[in-house]
C-alpha cells in the first residue's frame, strides 16, 4: 500500500512538470537568477564627488602619514594595517587609558604596525615590520641582474616613521640562496 501511494505521487509530479513551466524551465530560471546574481555582485561602485572626497580625506588626522609611508610600491598586508592604524579613533578607547600618550599595536599573522598616539589621535611615530610579502618589482630585478643563479627565500619590509617632516625609511631583508650558501640583501628607500 505504501508503495503505490509513492508511485501515485511520482506520476503526479511528472505529469505536473510536464506543463508549460515545466522541471527544465524551471532549472533554466533558476541558472539565469544566479548568474545575475554572481554578476551583478562583482560590480560595486561608489559615486563621491571630488569635493567629498577631498574633504573627507583633510578630516583624516593622519593623513600625512599615509601619504608619507603609502606609495605605488607598498604590500597589500601594509596598506591594510597602515589604513587601519590612519583610521583609528582614540577618543573611543581613551577609558582604556587617561595618558596622554598611547601605543597601539595592530597585528596580523605575517605583520604588525606599532604607532605611538598623541592626545588629539595623530600618529607621532610608527614602526611597521612585515615578513612573507612580495617584493617590488625593481628589488627582484635587481637581484637577478646583480646574483645571477641565486633563488629568493624570504624577506621581510620595514617601516620607521618618525612623524611630520621628518624622514621615513623603508627597507627590504632579502634572504637569498644558492645551494648550500645564502645571503642577506638590505635594500633602503
Amino acid at each position: 500500500m505504501c508503495r503505490e501511494g509513492v508511485e501515485d505521487i511520482w506520476e503526479v509530479i511528472k505529469n505536473r512538470y510536464k506543463e508549460p513551466f515545466g522541471m527544465e524551465k524551471l532549472l533554466v530560471t533558476t541558472l539565469l537568477l544566479c548568474i545575475a546574481n554572481f554578476g551583478c555582485s562583482q560590480y560595486l561602485a561608489y559615486h563621491v564627488s571630488g569635493e567629498k572626497l577631498e574633504a573627507a580625506w583633510e578630516s583624516l588626522i593622519n593623513h600625512d602619514y599615509l601619504d608619507r609611508v603609502q606609495d605605488r610600491s607598498t604590500p597589500e598586508l601594509a596598506r591594510v594595517l597602515e589604513d587601519a592604524a590612519a583610521s583609528y579613533d582614540i577618543e573611543s578607547h581613551r577609558r582604556l587609558s587617561q595618558q596622554w600618550i598611547q601605543r597601539v599595536m595592530f597585528t596580523h599573522t605575517n605583520g604588525s604596525v606599532v604607532a605611538i598616539y598623541d592626545h588629539q589621535g595623530k600618529i607621532l611615530r610608527s614602526y611597521e615590520r612585515f615578513k612573507t610579502i612580495r617584493l617590488p618589482q625593481k628589488i627582484v630585478k635587481m637581484i637577478i641582474i646583480k646574483h645571477p643563479g641565486w633563488t629568493i627565500t624570504g624577506g621581510t619590509y620595514q617601516v620607521w616613521y618618525r612623524g611630520v617632516g621628518k624622514k621615513v625609511s623603508k627597507s627590504y631583508r632579502v634572504v637569498i640562496q644558492k645551494g648550500k650558501l645564502k645571503k642577506v640583501l638590505r635594500c633602503i628607500f
